[in-house]
Formats: structure tokens, C-alpha cells, sequence
């Protein structure tokens, strides 16, 4: 906050001021306290465009390795599921923690149903993963 303060002393001007406090009042919530994970992609594509308007799928999808500029987009509107492989891009693309990247891979497991059937176990899988 203090360096926001000197930054409008410098000539940001109170418009950008309130835009970036309002910014920050508004974070983006941590991966621990979703249950599903096309809620968290929407949340954060949301947060980045919020934050940077130059913020796009396609950037997302550069910065994930994927050639189709619109994946965020079908995974969040439910269009595409996630492969093992397309989680490992998704985590580095959204540049979680070793424990965060646990806790939303256990997510989409658990989202798309490839944990086994009982749904103990799911949650087992996703409690696990948040300690860790």
C-alpha cells in the first residue's frame, strides 16, 4: 500500500489510485478454496484482465505452450477437459506453488471424475493435496 501511496505522489493521479486499490481489494482468492477448477480458470483469467486489459487467452495459452488461442476459454466454459499433459501447462501457466499445482491437479481429477468412484476418496484426494 505504501508503495502505491508514493506512486500517486509521483504523478500516477488519483484515477489510477482508485483503479489499483480497487485491484487489490479484489485479488484473486487462493486455489485452496475452490472446488472446481473451471471456477478458479475463470476467476483468474477475470483477475488478469482486471488487472492488465491486455491480459487474453491467447496470451494464456502462449505462456502454457498451446497453439490454440482459445483453450482457456472452451476448459472454462466446459467445452474441453484437461489432459495430464494440458495440467502440467495449465499449472505453469498460472504459475502456482509445488502445493498449489497438487491441490488443482487433484481439482480437475476430481471435476473431471478420474479419481475412482467413491466420492470419499475425491475428497480425501483434494484434502491431501491442500496439506501438502
Amino acid at each position: 500500500m505504501q508503495g502505491l501511496v508514493q506512486n500517486v505522489l509521483q504523478g500516477w493521479g488519483p484515477a489510477v489510485a482508485v483503479e489499483a486499490l480497487n485491484a487489490g481489494a479484489a485479488g484473486m482468492r487462493p486455489v485452496f478454496e475452490y472446488t472446481d477448477y473451471r471456477r478458479y480458470l475463470h476467476d483468474f483469467y477475470h483477475y488478469k484482465k482486471r488487472t492488465n486489459p491486455y491480459y487474453s487467452y491467447r496470451l494464456f495459452s502462449m505462456k502454457a505452450g498451446f497453439k490454440a488461442p482459445n483453450l482457456l476459454k472452451l476448459v472454462m466454459d466446459g467445452q474441453r477437459n484437461l489432459t495430464r499433459e494440458s495440467v502440467d501447462k495449465f499449472v505453469h501457466a498460472l504459475r502456482l506453488t509445488n502445493g498449489e499445482a497438487a491441490y488443482f491437479t487433484s481439482l480437475v481429477l476430481h471435476n473431471q471424475g478420474a479419481f475412482p468412484v467413491r466420492r470419499g476418496v475425491r475428497v480425501q484426494a483434494l484434502v491431501a493435496a491442500a496439506v501438502a
